[in-house]
């Protein structure tokens, strides 16, 4: 679907309050509807990851951005990759599960790793 296509639709058919407001913000300012569409590609959404009821969370050795060690959680359950986390830090960790919405998980497999033990136990 071409870019401006995917807005219009959105503009046009299903305007939630963030757009209600750029339609007023447009009629006020007679704003071009090409700079309408790029207002709205610079906002960013906030939205919340839901993790399942089966987590798993582990370390691996990678060298992404100077860190010796990357964190993978994964989708028990699924067998899917959820996200990688840059390193294996406890705020890492306790930030990437803050971030999401943990009311549905009921297990977590994890090693022996102190961080991870620390950062479950403080958030979940």
């Amino acid at each position: 679907m071409p870019l401006f296509s995917r807005h219009s639709y959105t503009v046009d058919k299903t305007p939630p309050s963030a757009v209600a407001r750029k339609r007023c913000v447009h009629s006020w300012y007679i704003m071009t509807t090409n700079r309408l569409l790029r207002l709205f590609d610079q906002q960013q959404l906030k939205t919340r990851k839901v993790l399942p009821r089966a987590i798993a969370i582990d370390e691996f050795k990678g060298d992404a951005g100077g860190e010796r060690f990357q964190t993978n959680v994964v989708d028990v359950e699924n067998r899917e990759i959820i996200d990688i986390l840059p390193d294996r830090k406890v705020e890492t960790i306790e930030k990437y599960l803050r971030s999401c919405d943990t009311s549905k998980v009921e297990i977590i497999v994890m090693d022996l790793s102190k961080s991870f033990k620390q950062a479950v136990r403080k958030v979940i």
